[in-house]
């Protein structure tokens, strides 16, 4: 089958321009719906951002409230910690008496005796004083070098001995003197290790 248009070229013309105008219009309307769903989509997330900052603030709001509550509290907590460090510092570290005390005791030979033992510890050192009576010098002297060798006591030294005249024959009093110390020997002022 053929078909002829009989209408005249200018209304031909005119009825595709409708057309075209028609499917524009369509085609801007669909546009400005699109636009219009983004920008009211943008808006709804812009105002839930706007509530969860609300929300956020408000939150701040009481944690700060709540830090001012208990900022007495966290001084409190600061100065004990410091007190706390102090006190470490100044207990030092802790002194194996019984291990020294008994590895004293196992030196000991029979020809001393001890009469007196003062041990004075700060925390970090401290001195050994033993008074005691010894068969003679050299015993004393003996037992004073085999001193160097127990762990934890060091710069052993005779401070005074006098020779007396006892019951059981000549005794030699003796007085004697050590550092006692924890951990390693300690360092000489001035000195460091390199």
């Amino acid at each position: 089958m053929i078909k002829i248009n009989l209408l005249p070229a200018e209304i031909a013309a005119e009825q595709r321009r409708k057309s075209r105008q028609k499917w524009c219009s369509l085609a801007v309307l669909l546009l400005a719906a699109l636009l219009l769903g983004i920008f009211g989509k943008l808006d709804c997330l812009a105002q839930q951002t706007a509530a969860e900052i609300a929300g956020i603030q408000k939150q701040r709001a009481f944690v700060e409230r709540d830090i001012e509550q208990y900022e007495p509290l966290s001084e409190l907590q600061k100065s004990l910690d410091v007190k706390k460090n102090l006190l470490t510092i100044a207990m030092g570290a802790e002194f194996g008496w019984r291990e020294t005390l008994a590895e004293l005791g196992g030196q000991i030979p029979a020809s001393v005796r001890l009469t007196n033992l003062e041990l004075v510890f700060d925390g970090a050192s401290g001195t050994l004083t033993l008074h005691g009576l010894a068969d003679s010098h050299s015993a004393a002297a003996d037992w004073a070098g085999v001193l160097e060798a127990v762990p934890n006591i060091s710069g052993v030294r005779i401070n005074f001995s006098s020779l007396e005249q006892g019951a059981d024959g000549e005794l030699v009093r003796f007085k004697l003197e050590a550092e006692v110390f924890t951990g390693e020997l300690p360092q000489p002022a001035g000195r460091s290790e390199e």
